[in-house]
């Protein structure tokens, strides 16, 4: 399988020629090959503005989802512990003290 690699330029980076885009796909049982090969085609066929608006929404739709396993588990928290909670997941603690003075070791559950 041919690797990613870009090049620079005026566009910013592009997959070097002949990169046929194989290891997008990852192992979907469930879907048939002709009709993966059509998503993959229309990901090719998006404009970059179009790629940003379904990343953007994809990253909102899981955040959204977070909150709401958060808030699950933990009922009665306000909209500030919920979202520091939220962002707890994917920073350090050490940074989370210090940006937010908020300890997500001490706090109670």
């Amino acid at each position: 399988m041919p690797e990613a690699t870009t090049s620079c330029c005026r566009d910013g980076p592009r997959l070097r020629e002949g990169y046929d885009g194989a290891d997008m796909r990852q192992e979907q049982t469930d879907t048939d090959n002709a009709i993966e090969a059509r998503r993959i085609d229309g990901f090719r066929h998006m404009t970059p503005v179009q790629k940003f608006a379904l990343t953007s929404a994809l990253t909102r739709n899981v955040r959204q989802l977070a909150l709401a396993g958060i808030r699950l588990r933990h009922p009665g928290i306000d909209a500030r512990e919920a979202h520091l909670r939220l962002a707890a997941m994917t920073i350090d603690r050490t940074t989370m003290v210090r940006a937010f003075g908020w300890d997500p070791e001490r706090v109670a559950s």
